[in-house]
């Protein structure tokens, strides 16, 4: 039997395994509205999400000549409808959380913390919270387990959705990490020496990088004399345990005492981290810290191989639906597929290569294609240029 073939059975047992077709079944009639009868079930719209992600449906017209039988209904604006419902979104998140029961993050070295936007153009028909002047729309912050040793657990952590604008040092706040647990790898964004404070306090372990603009600390104690060369083409400049902050405002804000690490590059590029790890080798906290992509790449695979990119819905509950599905699409793959070791992300793109390839299909998805804008309003008196169309 060809690979795909397993591999499609193997998600398929995945997921009975974590929720029975008849405690969805059960699950979608509690969750639904008692004051009338939906046509499409939130179970029925989960799983057709899951084979249009697969198969790469690129519209709602081709998901119901496909999945006709299985959703119930005929009609594209009965389908548009069902991806809004509140129902359907309760759905999906109960589905996720006993997924999230069985989770890689304790188990887990390292887990890079992220947001991942998910945005549409404001010219675009859409029920979305305004993001800029620009766009609208929301995101997600996500934890991802960058090795995983047991296939049956789940490599990614949903932290929060977002609807709007947000600030990762503000959302990252009253999230609960593990004490003692893996090291987290943070960007430049979750910079706060609030956040700095509570993760001493409550013993989490993390590296994040640091901003050059609000670099304000008093050195206790040097660890490193004088620069030394950092791998072949960077020099480390500073290894100094320091109290951030200024000490006029030391009674205002919180003056952590961390470990900062500076290193310049031979184009005079510096990268500061800020770490609670205070024997590990400067070497070992910089590699360590550039495996943080790891999680950019691991949003790569969501919208442009997967497609969560290719978005059905404009409204902000379809777009957390659809986002969920994904997570959860991704997770099935990953749990189905032998497990070989080795970076997760990767793992992800081998399994997911594997089974388009047996379907036939290419590998990437180009995102958004239903998304078109609007024709730019022709300023009146204005001439077009001659051999050339108008503005659109």
């Amino acid at each position: 039997m060809p690979l795909q073939f397993h591999l499609l059975r193997d998600i398929r047992v995945q997921l009975q395994s974590h929720c029975p077709s008849r405690r969805q079944k059960k699950l979608s009639q509690d969750l639904q509205s008692g004051s009338y009868h939906t046509i499409v079930q939130s179970h029925r719209l989960f799983q057709a999400i899951l084979i249009a992600y697969f198969y790469r449906l690129p519209s709602l017209e081709s998901i119901l000549s496909r999945c006709q039988r299985l959703v119930q209904t005929a009609h594209k604006s009965t389908l548009h409808k069902a991806l809004k419902r509140r129902g359907c979104l309760r759905f999906v998140k109960e589905i996720y959380s006993h997924l999230i029961e069985s989770s890689a993050e304790e188990q887990s070295p390292l887990v890079a913390i992220d947001s991942m936007a998910v945005t549409l153009p404001k010219t675009q028909r859409h029920r979305c919270k305004r993001m800029n002047n620009n766009t609208v729309g929301g995101g997600a912050l996500i934890a991802f387990c960058l090795d995983t040793d047991e296939r049956k657990l789940t490599p990614v952590r949903v932290l929060k959705t977002i609807a709007g604008p947000w600030n990762d040092s503000y959302r990252i706040r009253d999230v609960e990490l593990i004490a003692n647990g893996p090291i987290y790898l943070m960007d430049r964004g979750f910079v706060a020496y609030r956040n700095f404070e509570i993760w001493l306090e409550q013993s989490v372990h993390f590296i994040v990088r640091g901003k050059h603009n609000e670099l304000f600390y008093d050195t206790k104690k040097v660890l490193l004399r004088k620069p030394r060369p950092l791998g072949q083409s960077a020099m480390l400049i500073e290894d100094s345990l320091v109290v951030l902050g200024i000490a006029a405002n030391s009674k205002k804000k919180g003056r952590p005492y961390l470990r900062l690490l500076r290193r310049q590059n031979q184009k005079g590029m510096e990268i500061i981290l800020f770490t609670d790890l205070f024997d590990v080798p400067a070497e070992q906290v910089f590699a360590m810290y550039r495996r943080r992509w790891e999680i950019e790449t691991f949003f790569r695979h969501l919208k442009d191989y997967l497609g969560m990119g290719h978005l059905y819905s404009f409204d902000q509950r379809g777009i957390e639906f659809l986002f969920y599905s994904a997570i959860i699409l991704a997770t099935l793959i990953m749990q189905a597929g032998s497990n070989c070791g080795g970076k997760t992300v990767e793992q992800m793109n081998q399994l997911l290569n594997a089974l388009r390839e047996g379907a036939g299909l290419d590998k990437k998805w180009s995102r958004n294609t239903i998304v078109r804008g609007r024709r730019k309003a022709k300023k009146q008196g204005a001439k077009s240029k001659p051999g050339k169309r108008g503005n659109w």
